[in-house]
């Protein structure tokens, strides 16, 4: 049986001897109760039902984000981006300046893959793109992980695309909603028959 609590380490570090970890609920439900429910227990008790609806929205964007990156990970084995099958992924952090939702490196080990995990309530349009495409290809990579000099790409989840994009940089791509939960289904579909 699994624990209640999740210890995340960057990606590539060991995570038996690493001492750079971050700790979460592994439980949705318990997360939300500490994040949302608990720190306001007092107030909620006789709060009106729109007053108990604010607390909750103030916290679930944050939440809707968080349980977001966690599907998209577990999807990047799934999906066979860049027509290359990857390694589950990871989450990686050094400092604000280098933070990565996604990490993963090829079977063949010849490519990195790169990603960020959006979800913008209002869903992302062609001008959100183009920002987080820009913000994605100038930040640096991972250090020790993948080939020296070898091919990097870039993965963005966001669940609702507004726009259609006519085209995309080489080596950048976009997953949706639709598409990461039709990988997960398939998969499900798969384990059952």
């Amino acid at each position: 049986m699994p624990g209640y609590v999740h210890r995340d380490v960057p990606y590539g570090q060991n995570a038996k001897s690493s001492k750079n970890a971050l700790y979460r609920s592994a439980d949705p439900f318990l997360h939300l109760w500490f994040m949302a429910l608990a720190p306001h227990r007092g107030r909620l008790r006789t709060a009106t039902r729109s007053a108990r609806l604010r607390v909750i929205e103030q916290c679930w964007s944050r939440l809707r984000a968080q349980a977001w990156e966690q599907l998209c990970r577990l999807a990047v084995p799934r999906l066979r981006l860049f027509d290359r099958e990857w390694h589950p992924a990871g989450r990686y952090w050094a400092g604000p300046e280098c933070e990565w939702d996604i990490v993963s490196t090829s079977l063949e080990e010849d490519a990195t893959m790169l990603g960020e995990c959006k979800s913008l309530s209002r869903g992302a349009e062609e001008a959100d793109v183009d920002r987080i495409v820009r913000a994605l290809t100038v930040r640096p990579g991972v250090p020790g992980i993948g080939p020296e000099g070898g091919r990097r790409d870039y993965v963005i989840f966001e669940p609702v695309l507004k726009a259609k994009r006519r085209s995309l940089p080489r080596g950048v791509t976009i997953v949706d909603g639709r598409r990461l939960f039709s990988a997960l289904v398939e998969e499900v579909d798969h384990d059952v028959r």
